[in-house]
């Protein structure tokens, strides 16, 4: 049987992996570890490159990187890459006799070798074949001549690569589809968050990666939030039992353009099943919440409470103060958490700072490490996975919310809520709704 400590969790930041941390074993269950994307990125780059974090997608208004981003974002661009990696041996290398002494490995000998290990990465293709020719020295070695050692060797047949870094090579991927502009660098030896799971999936092909061989069960969460190339890697890296977890109803990044048709390829021989009760939310919450984005299999357990509210508000100063009403009152309630939800993380940092002053609260960002009950205020991004016995959403008004994406991030702001759930706005209200 599987152990718990075998299983783990991939979230989409700490916040989310705090929070499931504390609420599996209030449930009974034992605590299961948790990693993220980053997590994993920085176990296998380090001291091969750096990357920068990933921005916002909803602050980020650089048309260059949004292009960039969904390009990378789809399953064509993944077959694009294994394409590319099929054709390595004859990108990265040239073999020629390699000689020592009276000892000589002949050039088609070392290419028939290469070809043998196809199923390694090149690096370690080397390396074998290294041992096959010091080997084959050793056994011709009638006059007890001096033999290379097979690091020796190994030098030699790495003077043999024609492309010496991943980084190198994976800038010549972008040369040969004939987009090089799709590939920018953040820094000097610093990678856009974009490419950091491309660069991987190629890295794994050039040098190899740091498989695990612990985890016994992959927990993948929102599942609509990567693309089909970040779970190429992870099936590299985790070649275990793997649950994955989502709703495409949910996406968060505008710049992702996979679907779920996508991960079904991906995946083919997987079981899918879809859930169709929400567990979280009040009858009530759940029928306001349809009528931002109807979800016609989505039906709540039969579990009442008050309806949501909607209120105006004439200024931001009245919203202020209404929040802060809200969360005297909640304090007095008797339950445990309040979330106030801000469209991106930067309404959400202003929010905080208009109300800290007065009140004992939280805010969960980006940077954030743990979750606390209380008063936390915080972004959509931030919130997905959670859940709050109640929820205010701030500024549901018609210019914040406008789009069909927005559609899709109130709803998620309103599911948050298990219990109450209140939308403030000044000016017109959202027409979402």
């Amino acid at each position: 049987m599987t152990q718990a400590r075998n299983v783990t969790i991939l979230s989409p930041n700490k916040v989310f992996g705090d929070y499931i941390g504390n609420v599996l074993p209030e449930l009974g269950e034992e605590p299961i570890y948790e990693l993220s994307f980053t997590d994993i990125a920085e176990i296998q780059l380090e001291g091969v490159i750096g990357f920068e974090p990933d921005k916002a997608p909803l602050e980020t208004h650089d048309e260059s990187w949004a292009k960039r981003v969904r390009f990378k974002s789809t399953l064509n661009f993944m077959r694009q890459l294994d394409r590319f990696i099929g054709r390595l041996p004859e990108l990265v290398f040239e073999p020629t006799d390699y000689t020592f002494g009276r000892f000589t490995a002949p050039a088609d000998m070392i290419r028939s070798r290469f070809a043998a290990y196809s199923k390694y990465p090149v690096k370690r293709r080397l390396q074998m074949i290294a041992d096959d020719i010091n080997d084959r020295f050793e056994t011709d070695n009638f006059m007890d001549d001096e033999v290379p050692r097979a690091r020796t060797i190994l030098k030699g047949l790495n003077a043999m690569l024609k492309v010496k870094s991943t980084l190198a090579l994976y800038r010549a991927f972008y040369q040969e589809l004939g987009v090089p502009k799709m590939f920018v660098m953040a820094g000097k030896k610093m990678l856009e968050w974009s490419d950091v799971y491309p660069f991987l999936y190629l890295h794994a092909a050039y040098e190899g990666l740091k498989a695990s061989e612990v985890i016994r069960h992959l927990v993948v969460d929102e599942m609509q939030d990567y693309t089909p190339v970040q779970y190429a890697v992870l099936n590299l890296l985790f070649p275990c039992q793997k649950t994955i977890l989502g709703d495409f109803g949910q996406l968060i990044n505008p710049n992702h353009e996979h679907t779920l048709g996508d991960l079904r390829q991906l995946y083919g021989d997987a079981q899918f099943v879809e859930l169709c009760k929400s567990y979280r939310s009040t009858c009530e919450i759940i029928r306001f919440a349809k009528r931002i984005q109807e979800v016609a299999s989505l039906e709540p357990v039969e579990r009442h409470g008050e309806e949501p509210v909607l209120l105006e508000c004439r200024d931001r100063t009245e919203e202020i103060d209404l929040i802060g009403g809200m969360i005297k009152a909640f304090e007095a309630s008797g339950h445990a958490s309040l979330g106030i939800i801000a469209k991106t993380n930067r309404d959400a940092r202003a929010l905080y700072d208009s109300l800290k002053q007065k009140h004992e609260i939280h805010l969960l960002s980006p940077e954030s490490g743990s979750f606390s009950s209380g008063v936390s205020v915080t972004s959509i991004q931030m919130s997905k996975g959670l859940e709050f016995d109640q929820v205010i959403v701030a500024d549901a008004d018609s210019e914040t919310y406008t789009t069909g994406y927005d559609r899709s991030l109130l709803y998620i702001a309103c599911t948050r809520a298990m219990h109450k759930l209140a939308l403030l706005y000044t000016g017109e209200q959202t027409k979402l709704l």
